[in-house]
């Protein structure tokens, strides 16, 4: 089975709620994709993400811990969820007292800014 990663880079789009820390980013449809596709979101090395909506749809996330370690990895099949262009991840946070702990991330970085780990899609071919 072959994969391909697409990492979702800044800039990520940051507000804050009551509730905690919001990251908003808009990508494109990965090109090339056939019957035999899945992409999936992956969110690596983050604290538990409260919710995660694509394309105003929520999502169910799988929590894996690789190779037994502490770092959980959060992902979902979306490749039905996609549209035919653009498309918008919202990820929620619940924590707010956390956000603070986390520095300010450089443009271009693979890290999610106030929160660190990483967002990227997975393309799979079976």
């Amino acid at each position: 089975m072959d994969r391909h990663r697409i990492y979702l880079r800044q800039p990520w789009i940051v507000s804050e709620s009551r509730e905690g820390k919001i990251l908003q980013r808009r990508f494109h449809t990965p090109s090339g994709l056939t019957d035999r596709s899945r992409v999936w979101l992956i969110l690596e090395s983050v604290p538990a993400p409260a919710d995660v909506q694509l394309n105003g749809r929520m999502i169910c996330l799988e929590e894996n811990r690789p190779n037994g370690g502490d770092q959980s990895v959060y992902r979902a099949d979306i490749t039905d969820l996609l549209n035919a262009s653009s498309n918008l991840v919202i990820i929620r946070f619940h924590f707010r007292e956390a956000s603070s702990q986390f520095g300010s991330v450089r443009k271009g970085s693979e890290e999610l800014p106030g929160v660190g780990g990483k967002v990227y899609l997975e393309i799979w071919e079976t």
